[in-house]
């Protein structure tokens, strides 16, 4: 749970998601997969709950086994509550 604005790591994340149409096999999926490892981080950076927004950014790396590792790079939301 996120209380407040801050810096949350992401690594040791045991879980991530990954789809992409037209891929198939075990590349498909980066869900709790044997070997997956992620890393990287969650900036909030507004999170106001009496008007329901929170704000920030992230970025993280997924690689799982024989796969391609996913980067995720200046990523940012705003999502009203």
């Amino acid at each position: 749970p996120l209380s407040k604005p801050g810096t949350y790591p992401l690594d040791g994340v045991a879980a991530g998601v990954y789809y992409k149409s037209g891929i198939k096999g075990s590349c498909y999926d980066y869900d709790k997969a044997p070997g997956l490892s992620m890393s990287g981080q969650l900036v909030i950076t507004r999170l106001d709950l009496q008007a329901g927004i929170v704000s920030g950014t992230f970025a993280f790396t997924l690689s799982q086994p024989g796969c391609d590792t996913i980067k995720a790079t200046y990523g940012r939301f705003d999502k009203k509550l």
